[in-house]
């Protein structure tokens, strides 16, 4: 087993084609003390991660993924200074393995492949706050000071909301070093409880599906409607974020659960490219759109083509992040030929959660809970699943 704070000897070989090259650098670089980074760059690194931290009276370390993830994000975005999958592709696709769609590359992004368990929201705010002091320390317009954080569904936008309601995660972590406190002006904004503006900068967390704009077709309307026309109606919380992110000299996005968001035609991504087009004039500026996934597939199950650093379930579980999994076997278990998988995989779901119940039962006890992984083969059929053990009364009162 290895140590989770420092540098695996050995990892699992990847599938991300930019990945093994981006690591040789950012090594290199981290070894090199962070050559070419601004000050207040070299300061949040080595608060975050040269320094020691208690929390409750323990000592507390940044896991080496995590940190790996923000010095990449970092050396590309700062050092680099890469902005586009071109840049990416001429830089570190060294077997050529991948295109791109040059129509669809207009700014900085970036997708980290981290395994469930492994940390993603400490990286995204260790990344809202190098970039926010960057912005306001260095009056570097190239970082953005306001950040739209958005997530798949409630499940995912709950988890966040406990991070960030009342700015929870960057007080009780140790991510603003205590010389710049003081600097530290960010206003968090929970779904549509637009404030009025008193702070440098602002942190908006959504659900996806309120960014989508609904508006009701003929078929839906009564007679009355049809007549005389729909009512007023008061702005919507798509109305009322993009209104108010609008008024922004600038923005980053951060997608939380981005395997739901690999389709350039899905509502998602249409509305960060409206939002980008939105940035484009002058006094403007987009900053990037960061993606974490522990799965960051597309519907024909390949990767991401901007992934730049992976961290799967069997590196975590290697390096004593998460727990090694029970792979349990079902007897006579049959598949019923559906176009859901629910359906397909019925008895195996249902005896994944036959088990399920007799551990929580017995872990009860010590007050522990234990947790079930239904792997997919592609995104809609883990949908699919979510979907149904959504309706199991089992799942009420839990993620899934």
């Amino acid at each position: 087993m290895n140590n989770p704070f420092i540098k695996p000897g050995k990892r699992i070989e990847t599938s991300a084609w930019l990945v093994p090259k981006i690591r040789e650098e950012v090594d290199k670089w981290r070894e090199e003390e962070y050559i070419g980074a601004s000050e207040t760059t070299k300061t949040l690194l080595r608060f975050w991660f040269n320094e020691g931290h208690l929390i409750d009276g323990k000592e507390f370390q940044y896991y080496f993924c995590q940190r790996e993830a923000i010095e990449t994000l970092i050396y590309l975005f700062e050092i680099k200074k890469i902005r586009n999958m071109r840049e990416l592709i001429v830089n570190y696709d060294v077997k050529k393995k991948l295109a791109y769609n040059p129509h669809e590359d207009l700014f900085a992004k970036y997708c980290f492949k981290m395994a469930t368990g492994s940390g993603k929201t400490k990286v995204m705010a260790l990344a809202i706050v190098w970039s926010f002091f960057n912005n306001i320390l260095e009056n570097n317009k190239e970082f953005s000071k306001n950040f739209l954080v958005i997530a798949p569904n409630v499940a995912v936008n709950d988890r966040l909301r406990q991070d960030l309601e009342g700015g929870k995660i960057f007080k009780n972590d140790p991510i603003i070093p205590p010389e710049l406190q003081n600097y530290w002006d960010m206003d968090i904004i929970l779904e549509d409880e637009i404030t009025i503006r008193s702070t440098k900068g602002r942190i908006y967390l959504t659900n996806v599906q309120k960014l989508y704009e609904r508006t009701k077709n003929l078929e839906e309307l009564n007679p009355i409607e049809t007549i005389v026309g729909t009512k007023p109606k008061d702005k919507t919380a798509y109305e009322l974020i993009l209104e108010d992110i609008k008024k922004n000299e600038d923005i980053s996005i951060i997608n939380d659960e981005a395997h739901h968001v690999w389709d350039p035609e899905s509502k998602w991504n249409e509305f960060i490219v409206k939002l980008f087009k939105n940035y484009k004039g002058e006094n403007k500026k987009f900053g990037f759109q960061l993606d974490f996934s522990a799965t960051p597939k597309k519907q024909n199950g390949n990767l991401f083509e901007w992934i730049v650093t992976d961290f799967p379930l069997a590196d975590a579980i290697i390096n004593r992040i998460v727990k090694y999994p029970i792979i349990g076997e079902v007897e006579n278990a049959k598949e019923t030929p559906s176009e859901r998988a629910d359906i397909v995989y019925r008895d195996y779901i249902e005896a994944g959660i036959r088990r399920w119940k007799k551990y929580r039962e017995a872990m009860s006890k010590v007050g522990k809970n234990p947790i079930v992984f239904f792997m997919a083969t592609k995104t809609n059929e883990a949908e699919d699943i979510r979907n149904y053990l959504e309706t199991k009364a089992e799942f009420d009162s839990y993620e899934s």
